[in-house]
């Protein structure tokens, strides 16, 4: 009886669990004998794949650190270059205005804390969208507004919006359909990130744990949070990571993957 249970034990396997807020990721100990997936990318040139690959990667650590923040952000702010100052802004340039508003939010605000995320579209060129917090509870937006028309030389109101923050905003920075204006960003930005965050030590961040569950421990588990992100009306490729033996989810909350993590543990193994 021992033999048979050594034996059933080497043939099992295990799934690694990271988890840190609304953040998980998965990685199992089963060796993949299956067949590779098709290459994507086959047809693109070298330079446009490592774009791509470089934004997946860039995306997905940006959704994880927010993910990660035990505080909700209260903000939503938008910064746009005025056209009526100059028609087409240089990317260099730009990098260097946000610097100077960067820099004066942190000498002024040394309680904010926000992502930051660089984008370009034919509409509007280059922008920037800043999803946290002010650290104060009376904040005086109207002097926020004269900074940054002061350093853009803009009278325009319009050139910086301040939004009451949603979750739909973080899906609105991430999402797919940006992919191709992001991948023209980054060619001009020659491998500096789109992304950055001002105070990053500062921000509110769930500790990192780490989760062993067996095969059948890993089907509770999988099984109940799909059914609450489908409840919740979540993307599709949501449920679609978690058929994979490795890989990540960062829309979820804390909540929902606890209450998955106390389904697989409560399971207990009935040997005849």
């Amino acid at each position: 009886m021992e033999d048979y249970l050594y034996e059933q034990l080497e043939q099992s396997y295990f799934y690694k669990l990271t988890i840190s807020g609304g953040s998980i990721s998965w990685c199992s100990t089963k060796p993949n004998k299956g067949k590779k997936a098709p290459n994507r990318y086959s047809k693109q040139s070298s330079k446009t794949v490592k774009r791509k690959k470089a934004r997946r990667r860039s995306i997905a650590t940006l959704a994880t650190l927010h993910a990660r923040l035990t505080k909700k952000p209260s903000v939503f702010i938008t910064l746009i270059f005025d056209t009526k100052v100059k028609a087409k802004w240089k990317t260099k340039e730009c990098i260097a205005l946000f610097n100077k508003f960067r820099r004066y939010l942190e000498r002024s605000y040394s309680e904010c804390w926000f992502i930051f995320v660089m984008e370009w579209s034919y509409l509007s060129g280059v922008h920037y969208h800043l999803i946290g917090r002010m650290g104060k509870k009376h904040v005086p937006w109207g002097k926020l507004r004269k900074k940054w028309q002061k350093i853009t030389g803009s009278s325009e109101r319009k050139t910086i919006n301040f939004k009451k923050y949603k979750d739909l905003h973080i899906s609105y920075v991430t999402k797919k359909i940006k992919e191709h204006n992001t991948l023209k960003l980054m060619k001009k930005l020659q491998g500096k990130s789109f992304w950055g965050a001002i105070h990053r030590k500062d921000m509110p961040l769930a500790p990192i744990k780490e989760l062993v569950l067996d095969e059948n421990q890993w089907e509770i588990f999988r099984l109940c949070l799909k059914r609450q992100i489908i409840n919740n009306s979540s993307a599709e490729s949501s449920i679609n990571r978690l058929s994979h033996h490795a890989s990540c989810l960062c829309y979820c909350t804390s909540k929902m993957i606890q209450e998955a993590i106390n389904e697989a543990l409560a399971y207990e193994e009935i040997i005849v």
